[in-house]
């Protein structure tokens, strides 16, 4: 029933719904969908900016990817705001937080040997980083405007390395369905 729902039924489902509201007057409503998707369900805009931070050839690759796709959709009543606001707001702040606790339970030891060419053409066993890396694509749509940023999570067992943000933000004029 869940694929039915999930796959079927596209925008229109998602697994949780929470009512905004000041006191007890609704102002907007919050809807979330988590799933897995195929690479052949990502829209030319996303594919566009993963692949602009690949570091690995696609015809190298041994697994496919693993694709999680989280939906969140904010409504709010601009008027019903207004009415109900005693004090002045300029706009909203939405956190989101990623728990990377559970990518970390099978990936393998931080440092692994590699056996590499030296100088004097030995070959020598060296430790390396085992280096994963979380890419993280935002589609932010508002009014008639699509907005995609993308965060690239360079990390290790042992923790995050670094976070990497790609410069520009890409604008896309259209109207999603």
């Amino acid at each position: 029933m869940r694929y039915y729902f999930a796959h079927k039924l596209g925008n229109k489902y998602y697994d949780n719904k929470a009512v905004i509201s000041i006191g007890r007057n609704k102002v907007g409503m919050i809807k979330e969908g988590v799933d897995f998707i195929s690479s052949a369900n990502i829209p030319a805009e996303v594919m566009s900016l993963r692949s602009s931070a690949a570091r690995i050839a696609e015809t190298t690759k041994i697994f496919d990817e693993k694709i999680i796709l989280y939906r969140k959709r904010v409504t709010i009543d601009g008027k019903a705001l207004a009415e109900n606001d005693d004090y002045p707001m300029r706009g909203l702040n939405e956190i989101m937080r990623l728990h990377l606790n559970r990518f970390t339970y099978k990936m393998d030891n931080p440092e692994i040997p590699v056996a590499i060419l030296d100088d004097d053409d030995e070959i020598v066993v060296e430790k390396v980083q085992k280096i994963y890396y979380l890419n993280i694509v935002f589609q932010l749509h508002h009014a008639d405007q699509t907005e995609y940023r993308r965060f690239r999570v360079v990390m290790t067992r042992d923790g995050i390395l670094r976070i990497e943000e790609k410069q520009e933000t890409v604008r896309f004029p259209h109207v999603l369905a």
